[in-house]
């Protein structure tokens, strides 16, 4: 039995046998929007984290009771999911002062709140540059910046002054009156050998 032949109709010959006066509105194709899929976490995932404090942090797990250990600034650790829920969902200050920085854009999309606290965040490089101000800017700027920073620079200006990398006399007295300390005598125990 023979098989018909099969015709190959080309979008050109279709073209040319319409006929022209009739006028149709195009149709236009909506095609779908390509979402990316969220990522689904699991109560025992890994969220990466790092410390934005000078010097050791310790987290306890609110609800692993698992000790995260962060040796000093830039470290990193991996938190468990359920543990970083709740130290978002309780507001806590490692998170919001912020002490810590989570590297996951999946979980920072489930929480917009940390994204607008990080968003008013210092970086270790600014809170340097207002230590290198003169004295009376330093003051107006320190008083400007939120709890956690202005314990940040604290600590910075500490190791500054006693390295002797913060020499002003100005600027150890105005660090010593904005924050109540004695820089003078971090200066004097540190400044002789």
């Amino acid at each position: 039995m023979a098989r018909p032949k099969k015709e190959t109709v080309l979008e050109q010959d279709v073209i040319d046998t319409v006929d022209k006066d009739i006028t149709e509105t195009p149709v236009i194709e909506k095609k779908p929007v390509e979402t990316l899929k969220k990522k689904e976490f699991k109560d025992h995932d890994y969220i990466l984290c790092h410390s934005v404090t000078t010097g050791g942090l310790g987290i306890i797990g609110g609800k692993t009771d698992t000790y995260y250990r962060f040796n000093q600034y830039g470290d990193e650790c991996d938190i468990e999911y359920i543990d970083l829920v709740q130290l978002v969902r309780s507001k806590s200050e490692h998170i919001f002062m912020p002490r810590i920085i989570i590297d996951d854009e999946d979980f920072l999309a489930e929480f917009p709140s940390v994204v607008d606290a990080y968003n008013n965040m210092y970086s270790k490089g600014d809170l340097k540059q207002i230590l290198a101000l003169p004295a009376d800017q330093m003051r107006v700027e320190i008083e400007k910046l939120p709890e956690g920073a202005k314990d940040t620079i604290k600590t910075m200006a500490a190791t500054a002054v006693a390295n002797g990398s913060l020499d002003s006399i100005a600027s150890v007295r105005v660090l010593s009156d904005v924050f109540g300390a004695d820089f003078n005598l971090i200066s004097e125990l540190f400044g002789e050998k």
